[in-house]
Formats: C-alpha cells, structure tokens, sequence
C-alpha cells in the first residue's frame, strides 16, 4: 500500500502504465508455490533485482507475456520506478514478433483462493488507516492506509437483517459473522502485514442492526456495536503460514456505527457503510510499529466495493476462516 501512494499515485507512472498491460498478485504464493504459474514466476524473479533463488521476491517485474525479463526494481521511489519502467520498455522494442509471443502451455495454477467466492457471495472493502492524519507530518506517513476485503456467503450476508423486518425492530448480527470481522478484518495491518486473533481472544464483539426504513423489496438497518481484542502474544491458531517467530502482545477496542440497505428480493446489499474507530496497541513483526509500539487512534471503514473496485481478491486470511465453502490447496 505505501508503493500505491507514494508510487503509483505519481501522474508520470499513471500514464507510463498505459504502455503495460498491469498485473498484481500475491507474491507469497508466487514465489513458494510448485505449479505452473509459480514456476513460470519463479524462473523470471530468479533473474531480477534480487539476482538468486530463495527468499522475497516482493517488487516491479517488467516481462514479456512468456515470463522473459525486461526489468525489475523494489523501490518507493516514483523515479527509480519509472526509469525501470523505461528500461522494459526499451528492452520490448529491441525484441521481434517471435520473442513478443505468448507462452505455449497452459500456466493455469491449481489452486487460487479467490476461486471460493461463492456465487452471490457479499464482498465487503476494508480501509484501514492511523487518525487522525493531520498527527502525521507530511512525509513521516501521513498518508498510509491498507485495502483488505472481507468475504460472506448470501445467506451470511442476509442474516444481517431481521428475517421478517418491521421498522424499528433490534436483531443481534450472528456471533460468527461479528467475529469473523474482528478476528481477520479489524486488524492493525495500517503499515504492512500484522496477525490474525484467536477466538478466546475476542474480549467483546457484538454487533445489532435496527430496522430503519422499509421501502419496496428494501429493508434500511442501522448498525451499531463493539469489539475488543487483545493477545498476551501467544500463537493459538497452530501452525500454519501466518506462525509468527516470537510472541506479539497487542490489542485493539473499537466502536462500530453504520448503516446499510438490503434488497430482500435480489438478496444482497445495494449500500453499506461501517465505521470503526477507536484505540490500538502493540505490533507484530511485519507491520512497521517499531517507532509507536504504544498505540494510537486507529479507524476502519467497511464498505462496498465501487463499480472500478476489483471483487474477487481474496481475504488476507482466507485459509483461516475456517469454513466448508473455502476450498484449501
């Protein structure tokens, strides 16, 4: 998310981009998986900025539709960035027809998580940042956030309103949607990658919806609620490829304010919005808190995706959902 900002936000690179055809995945898989299109990865990075095999291969990859190596780079840097850019770029046009082709085969992987998402299923965007900004001088941050999405299926997504609504009717949201959301979603993953929680360590978490507005096939509900979690830094969730090195005490309490508009017929949402703001404290290994371990005001907002907005990237915890209708490797 800090490349999006102080990168890809450039206008230079926006218009440079239009020379590419772009693609972003997780790089996790990419670089430690075993089927064709790892490998086909694997064999490009291998020659790029980080000149080896093993280890991260996070970065900007500039490649034929074959996986030949153009160029690459692992910077925040919009200069650096759109020099490596040039470089592909003037490396393409030194290529003919032949070495422009495709790649024969099928590089079709045999697992990817965002294939889960159920037919009608409800995606929901999470935007994660610190608050207020302004405590953050330009140029120290100031401007970070984080984009996760939180999946459901359609009937999860329709027990969020009364089965026979009338206005003004309370309906308690069902305790594993509540801690679906404050286990994998209500996370401080502001700077980069945090930690899950486990269930015992959701210290509250309910979540009501009120019936505001019936019109039509459409039922308006406010929502409000409260979630507090908190981790002496003990792994409970066994092993798996979040088990952290060491133990990373951390907490998070929050108020939940919202408002949402279902159509009982179509059985989905059209609108929703919820806001949740409140204090976190603590880190983990990855999600740069290093110089404010003690915590901060933190806010999320959960959202509908916008019609631009890609729906079927998957959850950053999707293999820890622990769900029937998530297919595993």
């Amino acid at each position: 998310m800090a490349g999006r900002v102080s990168v890809w936000s450039d206008p230079r690179l926006i218009e440079r981009s239009k020379e590419f055809v772009p693609a972003a995945d997780e790089v996790w898989r990419l670089q430690r998986g075993e089927d064709d299109e790892c490998r086909l990865f694997q064999a490009m990075a291998d020659g790029g900025h980080y000149r080896g095999k093993g280890g991260t291969r996070q970065g900007i990859y500039v490649c034929t539709p074959a996986g030949r190596l153009l160029s690459s780079i692992n910077s925040l840097s919009a200069d650096k960035v759109l020099a490596t850019l040039d470089e592909g770029l003037a490396a393409w046009g030194e290529l003919d027809l032949e070495q422009r082709a495709g790649r024969s085969g099928n590089a079709r992987p045999s697992h990817r998580w965002e294939w889960s998402l159920p037919p009608g299923g409800v995606v929901l965007e999470v935007v994660s940042r610190d608050l207020p900004p302004a405590l953050f001088p330009q140029g120290q941050r100031a401007e970070r956030f984080n984009v996760d999405h939180l999946w459901m299926t359609q009937e999860e997504g329709r027990d969020w309103i009364p089965a026979e609504p009338e206005v003004g009717q309370r309906h308690v949201v069902p305790g594993p949607l509540v801690e679906r959301l404050a286990r994998f979603h209500l996370v401080d993953n502001v700077r980069g990658q945090t930690l899950p929680y486990a269930p015992e360590e959701i210290e509250q978490g309910q979540l009501t919806s009120q019936v505001v507005r019936l019109e039509g096939s459409c039922a308006t509900v406010s929502l409000a609620g409260h979630v507090r979690c908190a981790t002496d830094g003990v792994w409970r969730l066994g092993e798996s490829d979040w088990t952290p090195k060491g133990e990373w005490p951390r907490a998070i309490e929050l108020e939940l304010r919202g408002r949402a508009e279902y159509d009982l017929v179509q059985r989905k949402f059209v609108a929703f919005s919820l806001v949740a703001l409140g204090e976190r404290s603590g880190r983990t290994g990855l999600n740069g808190r290093r110089d404010d371990p003690e915590g901060g005001a933190i806010g999320f907002l959960v959202r509908l995706p916008g019609a631009s907005r890609p729906r079927a990237i998957a959850p950053a915890f999707v293999d820890l959902y622990g769900v029937d209708w998530i297919e595993k490797p």
